[in-house]
C-alpha cells in the first residue's frame, strides 16, 4: 500500500546551483517541491518539441526510471564543477514522467537534466526579479 502518489526522487546539483535555490527557496518562501514541480513542468514545455504536459496513457504505468547519462565520462575524471549532497524531493508522476521523457528525448541522464531545468528555472526568477526592480518611467 502506498501512503502517497508522490515519487521520491533523489537529486544532485552542482553547488552553485544549489546555492542559488536555497537562496530563491527563502527568498520566495516556496518549499523545494514546488520548485522542482515548477522547474521540471517549465523545462518540458520549452523543449523543441515539448514533452507532453499529461501523460495519456495510464500514469501507473508510465516509465518513471530516471536513466543516468549515456555518455560517461572515464572513470576518475574530475567533476568540472563541485557537486552539492544530494537531496529528495518527492514529484507528482505526471512530472517525474514528464523528466524521462526529457532524458530520453534529450538523450542526457537526469542529472543533467535536473540542473539545466533548475538554472533555467532561477534564471527566470533573477529577471523577473530585475524587471520588478526597474524604475518604472513616467
Amino acid at each position: 500500500m502506498r501512503w502517497t502518489n508522490l515519487v521520491p526522487t533523489t537529486i544532485y546539483l552542482y553547488s552553485d546551483i544549489d546555492d542559488r535555490l536555497t537562496t530563491a527557496l527563502d527568498d520566495m518562501g516556496m518549499g523545494p517541491q514546488e520548485a522542482w514541480e515548477l522547474a521540471i513542468n517549465t523545462y518540458c514545455d520549452a523543449l523543441q518539441p515539448p514533452i507532453p504536459a499529461v501523460f495519456p496513457e495510464p500514469i501507473d504505468k508510465a516509465n518513471l526510471k530516471v536513466p543516468r547519462d549515456p555518455n560517461p565520462p572515464p572513470p576518475g575524471t574530475p567533476r568540472d564543477r563541485p557537486v552539492a549532497p544530494g537531496s529528495v524531493v518527492r514529484l507528482k508522476r505526471n512530472t517525474r514522467a514528464r523528466l524521462v521523457a526529457a532524458c530520453h528525448q534529450e538523450q542526457m541522464g537526469g542529472m543533467a537534466v535536473l540542473n539545466d531545468a533548475m538554472e533555467a528555472y532561477l534564471d527566470e526568477l533573477d529577471l523577473e526579479q530585475s524587471d520588478a526592480q526597474q524604475p518604472q518611467a513616467h
